[in-house]
């Protein structure tokens, strides 16, 4: 059981590099956890395409867009990709505003952040223990010093908690620049 979080910019290369260390890995499994929801036709469109060229690199595709806890089964001999945590902390925290009628912002920004943050670690670390190799790939933030509007700063605030509580507990981090992996934790 390793964990390796691989944080990144927009663009960065970071899923790419993440992929590298998959296909470097000894493990027999390859279980791709996909975590962004269709909403419409150009994302579903892009689910597929990315769907179609993770079987044709031998994964298996678990959907999972929020409740990772209840996605995990026995994974032994297997490398786990979750891609990604930013998808999946917005799936979790914004989930009560997608039923019909709910209202347009959070009625309870902080217990809905405190709230996504457990079920989110709870998950990761449940896979974490069911797994040989857990790599998670994560949006960087905290580089920008706006405040936003709406909804947003609890959102960063989620992820960016949520971050630093898996690195903390995490064997590797690396941050990926451009492409160029920089170890922040640990060994590749």
């Amino acid at each position: 059981m390793s964990m390796t979080l691989i944080t990144g910019g927009a663009a960065s290369g970071k899923s790419k590099f993440a992929e590298r260390l998959v296909r470097a890995s000894s493990c027999r499994r390859r279980i791709y956890l996909a975590t962004m929801q269709p909403y419409g036709p150009e994302a579903e469109q892009r689910i597929r395409k990315h769907r179609d060229r993770r079987a044709a690199d031998g994964y298996e595709t678990v959907e999972c867009y929020r409740d990772l806890e209840q996605s995990v089964f026995p994974a032994a001999d297997s490398v786990v990709l979750l891609d990604c945590l930013g998808n999946l902390a917005a799936n979790e925290l914004f989930r009560e505003l997608e039923r019909p009628g709910a209202p347009d912002r959070l009625p309870d920004p902080e217990t809905a952040r405190e709230q996504a943050l457990s079920r989110m670690l709870r998950g990761i670390f449940a896979w974490n223990n069911a797994c040989s190799e857990l790599l998670l790939v994560t949006n960087e933030v905290g580089g920008g010093g706006s405040r936003y509007a709406g909804d947003t700063d609890t959102y960063l605030s989620l992820l960016g908690t949520l971050n630093r509580e898996v690195a903390a507990r995490a064997d590797r981090v690396v941050k990926v620049s451009c492409g160029l992996p920089e170890v922040w934790k640990g060994t590749l």
